[in-house]
């Protein structure tokens, strides 16, 4: 096993009796000294007991086991690997493992996940993400607490960036997008649905802390779009509130917030539309 490309582990009652010369390399140990219990090797964050009981049914029904999972190196820092189990015919107890680094093509493949549900200017979820989000709450008929959306247009941005170019208008954007975030909290959805359109999906918010948050963001979106003294106008934004009743299985339209008393935004009344309860 000393020139293997993989790294290789014969493992009995879960002791490591045998590694190979790249699991060893792979993990940051010397020669002899990975000698412990396989899955000791695993990330706390992973339960060893689901782990095991996976891997034992599969070897029961007589098949190979496969996994993706983080293992930690001798230092304590971890390395994602992709992990082939398989029970050694004719001696009880006994597995073999294989192991490829799989770092890389993880950072890859969650790179290119990423890519595909965020917006790359302001690095908030785009609208096909948010719509995703969307419906999975409106779906998880579990839920009894009731959640908000937000939809939000910023005022005069056209007309800023019109002006001042769109490098300037790039950067109010990414601006706006954070006043969103500091209003939210980390289990939120902050959306940028196109343009200087942007949505926020808030689970377990009721509509009064619903409004509150929008007129927080109103608020914000206000102090930080100000011009700097030029023809420019500044920044402002509507914001509309949807309350979705998770019990009742309907979206209720109950308030838009703009930039004055007056300023009533009705372009976010197709989102209240009632849906048949759930069945009995």
């Amino acid at each position: 096993m000393a020139h293997a490309p993989v790294g290789i582990a014969f493992i009995n009652e879960g002791r490591i009796k045998l590694a190979s010369s790249h699991l060893k390399s792979m993990l940051g140990y010397e020669p002899g000294e990975l000698v412990c219990r396989w899955e000791a090797l695993v990330a706390p964050e992973v339960s060893s007991e689901a782990l095991r009981a996976a891997a034992t049914a599969a070897y029961e029904s007589g098949q190979n086991f496969e996994t993706e999972l983080p293992l930690r190196r001798r230092d304590g820092s971890m390395l994602w690997a992709r992990l082939y189990g398989a029970a050694v015919q004719g001696a009880r107890g006994c597995r073999i493992w294989i192991a490829t680094d799989a770092t890389e093509v993880r950072r890859q493949r969650e790179d290119l996940q990423w890519t595909a549900s965020h917006d790359p200017l302001t690095e908030l979820v785009n609208r096909r993400e948010f719509e995703r989000r969307l419906g999975q709450l409106v779906a998880d008929r579990r839920r009894h607490e009731a959640a908000c959306a937000l939809f939000i247009d910023l005022d005069h941005f056209k007309q800023v960036n019109d002006l001042k170019g769109h490098a300037a208008g790039d950067d109010i954007l990414k601006k706006m997008a954070q006043v969103l975030r500091t209003c939210v909290r980390s289990g939120d959805t902050v959306c940028r649905l196109g343009g200087d359109e942007f949505a926020v999906l808030l689970p377990a918010c009721n509509l009064d802390r619903g409004l509150l948050i929008a007129e927080q963001m109103r608020s914000g979106i206000a102090s930080e779009g100000v011009s700097d003294g030029d023809t420019a106008p500044g920044v402002t934004a509507s914001i509309g509130v949807v309350e979705i009743d998770i019990r009742l299985m309907e979206f209720r339209f109950r308030l838009s917030y703009g930039v004055g008393p007056a300023s009533i935004k009705t372009d976010v009344a197709q989102f209240h539309r009632p849906m048949a309860p759930p069945a009995l």
